[in-house]
């Protein structure tokens, strides 16, 4: 389970270890479970969930190509950045701005865009010191502030915050820590 919202409905996927490996979906606890399967593709992922009830997340294609989706009442969206082989979506706002990241390499090994999409458009988040990879944009609040983690040269991960779309870097040092990664930012969504 990777997302919560005010109504407290979790978004996740969960695995069943066949060829369809993951399967999405919402929950209202204590039991009540409603598939979220993007239609006719090899797996899902459900990452995100916002307060109207609109989902973000991936989904792999027969073909083995990753895609970020939302979803909201009955309709799914595939959102791929433009000129991309590997997207995924990883929350959405009440604002319905989704963030995510993309690479041009299908496997999504090599560098990749954090990137905030809203009604079709894509703006990149930079700022990223020379030399870094693994870029991701994994939160977002409503007011379009973003966080996520970027990986270094030497292969440390820092953690990032952006306004608009420029990333300022932040790491929180505690005794022994190799690196940080911000996953979420909490405030009304």
């Amino acid at each position: 389970m990777l997302g919560i919202n005010n109504s407290s409905t979790i978004a996740g996927y969960w695995g069943d270890g066949t060829a369809i490996p993951n399967h999405g979906f919402t929950l209202v606890l204590p039991n009540n479970f409603t598939p979220e399967n993007f239609p006719a593709v090899a797996q899902t992922q459900v990452i995100g969930i916002n307060n109207m009830g609109w989902t973000a997340g991936f989904y792999v294609d027969g073909a083995g190509v990753t895609h970020g989706f939302t979803f909201n009442s009955g309709t799914y969206s595939t959102v791929d950045a433009p000129g991309t082989a590997f997207n995924q979506l990883l929350d959405i706002n009440a604002g319905l701005t989704a963030v995510g990241y993309s690479s041009t390499d299908p496997t999504g090994m090599t560098l990749q865009m954090s990137f905030k999409e809203a009604g079709g458009v894509f703006t990149y988040i930079t700022g990223f010191p020379v030399g870094t990879a693994n870029n991701q944009a994994v939160g977002i609040n409503k007011a379009g502030t973003a966080v996520g983690f970027y990986q270094d040269a030497t292969g440390a991960f820092h953690g990032y915050i952006a306004t608009g779309t420029t990333a300022s870097t932040f790491d929180v040092s505690f005794v022994g820590a190799e690196g940080t990664q911000a996953f979420g930012y909490q405030q009304p969504r």
